[in-house]
């Protein structure tokens, strides 16, 4: 739970001047002053948030607002300054989700916040690939208006962790609150441990990993090479539970074959993940979930054809991988999709090259 305020600075000037200066200037001791009470209103007119090393610090851009006018022989009296809370909020976290994939890295992110059906939701997608969609109830708040707002980052350097946002509201008093809710769904990123994903509370390993806790704090190990689990999943032989260990690296990766199972953990034995071995060149497959033989190795990888199928070890005879040879110079295919030498398509870019170069050769050839 985390509570936020915000202050807008007002200030009182007190002036004093001659009421009716022809008499002032006669009368020695009888000269009339009034005091006149100005009001400064101070608004933000921008405002640069940074984030380092655990630090929230911020500094202002203010706009005067100020009824101006000009008394002559007046003087300065007083002046008072003083902060007013314009809102006050405490935040519940109601909704979180993540996704991550495996794209390419890019440092700017793009933000969207408004208020919706009395939620507050934040919207940030990012380059990094990662997608933040954070919903909080607004439990407390002073003003009691809601209005869609738009924020846009325009520079964001994601390695010092500093953000500059420009805003597209001139009212004072939802600035604070937006940039507030800004940062503090930037938090969001950490609330899942690495190699983790899934929502706060019940964050889950990636596949291909497994962990008793994949919360922030925890941890997610990886299966050893040539072995997966199957997708992320919270529940009994999941791959993240109180109970989740090596056995649950259960399958093999793509273009690998299964020669034993996983086992539990049992009468002093420790859990062990399945044993795969690599397919021989030019063969592959799919993925496997259960031990088998070499036979499991039944398609021909890309840029090669298949001359004979896989056979499974029956009767004493041993198993066998598909065989395969690669497609004739020129020419290329898809995995598992040539049967025969005739499968694999001619490649147009390398036929174009050659038949340019033949022509190259042939026109040397007759102005030589």
């Amino acid at each position: 739970m985390l509570t936020l305020k915000g202050f807008t600075k007002k200030c009182q000037y007190y002036i004093k001047f001659c009421l009716c200066p022809i008499i002032c200037s006669f009368l020695i001791f009888s000269k009339i002053h009034t005091y006149y009470l100005i009001k400064y209103l101070i608004e933000i007119e921008s405002i640069l948030f940074i984030l380092i090393k655990g630090y929230l610090t911020f500094s202002n851009k203010i706009k005067l607002s100020i009824n101006q006018f000009q008394i002559k022989k007046s003087s300065l009296i007083s002046s008072k300054c003083s902060s007013i809370l314009i809102f006050q909020i405490t935040l519940i976290s109601r909704q979180f989700q993540i996704q991550n994939s495996k794209q390419k890295l890019n440092p700017y992110i793009l933000i969207y916040i408004f208020f919706n059906s009395g939620y507050f939701l934040i919207l940030q997608k990012n380059s990094y690939s990662i997608q933040i969609l954070s919903k909080f109830l607004l439990q407390k708040f002073i003003t009691k208006q809601q209005q869609k707002q738009f924020l846009t980052n325009k520079h964001n350097n994601f390695y010092t962790n500093q953000y500059t946002f420009i805003h597209s509201t001139k009212q004072m008093k939802k600035q604070l609150l937006l940039l507030a809710f800004v940062l503090f769904a930037s938090y969001a990123n950490a609330q899942c441990a690495t190699n983790a994903q899934g929502n706060v509370g019940s964050c889950m390993c990636n596949q291909g990993y497994y962990g008793i806790n994949a919360e922030n704090g925890g941890t997610c190990n990886q299966c050893p090479s040539g072995t997966t689990t199957a997708s992320p999943s919270l529940s009994a032989g999941g791959n993240t539970n109180a109970s989740a260990d090596l056995s649950v690296c259960n399958q093999c990766q793509v273009n690998y074959y299964m020669t034993a199972a996983a086992a539990a953990a049992s009468n002093g034995n420790a859990a062990s993940a399945a044993q795969c071995s690599s397919c021989p060149t030019g063969t592959g497959n799919n993925g496997v979930q259960s031990q088998g033989d070499v036979s499991q190795c039944n398609i021909c990888q890309a840029n090669y054809y298949q001359t004979a199928a896989a056979v499974a070890a029956s009767n004493g005879a041993a198993a066998a991988a598909v065989t395969c040879q690669s497609c004739p110079s020129g020419s290329t295919s898809a995995a598992g999709a040539a049967q025969q030498a005739s499968d694999c398509q001619s490649n147009q870019t390398t036929s174009s090259k050659t038949l340019l170069a033949s022509l190259s050769i042939l026109m040397l050839a007759i102005f030589a």
